[in-house]
């Protein structure tokens, strides 16, 4: 059903041939015959039997269980429901959202991902952008999926969205910001 391979080598080989290992994705190829290789003649030409893929070696991950937050936390989940991902190799998937409205000014001390668990091959990353402001900005309903971004589907308004805020990969299990923001 399926093949393992499991490896092991430094990082860093210092070998000018070799790619270094380290917490970027990285583009894995593969190839296999039917036939073993012979010993004097080396392996046999796979054919069609081949492909690439990208994958994660070292993940980047930040312990947040030992971390606790105050009691009087205000959180705000923002789900992508309804969702359908087209069948192509990379999707950009854009949303706006209004925020709460608040009182008094509040700041971010926390961003988790929430992806639903059988969608993490489907997510891989999450970009938080700030908008200009625009009292007139087509803001998506609660139950509204967004949009594939830069699209003519896409609200012409949307392309105000552009300030960047944070970013979240799969990989990760969110993050604290400091105390001093």
């Amino acid at each position: 059903t399926h093949t393992v391979i499991r490896f092991k080598r430094k990082l860093q080989t210092c070998d000018e041939r070799d790619r270094v290992i380290n917490k970027d994705t990285q583009r894995v190829l593969w190839a296999w015959n039917d036939q073993d290789p012979h010993d004097s003649t080396g392996p046999v030409y796979h054919g069609e039997n081949r492909g690439v893929r990208s994958s994660l070696f070292i993940r980047n991950t930040v312990n947040t269980e030992g971390e606790s937050l105050p009691n009087d936390i205000l959180s705000h989940d923002v789900i992508m429901s309804n969702t359908i991902v087209p069948p192509k190799r990379t999707t950009y998937w854009c949303r706006v959202i209004d925020m709460p409205k608040l009182q008094a000014k509040h700041h971010v001390v926390q961003i988790q991902p929430v992806i639903t668990p059988g969608n993490e091959g489907v997510v891989h990353h999450v970009l938080i952008y700030k908008c200009r402001a625009n009292p007139n900005r087509t803001a998506a309903s609660h139950g509204h999926p967004g949009h594939e971004c830069y699209t003519p589907n896409m609200p012409q308004d949307w392309n105000e969205c552009y300030q960047h805020h944070s970013g979240l990969g799969y990989w990760n299990r969110g993050h604290h910001l400091p105390q001093s923001c």
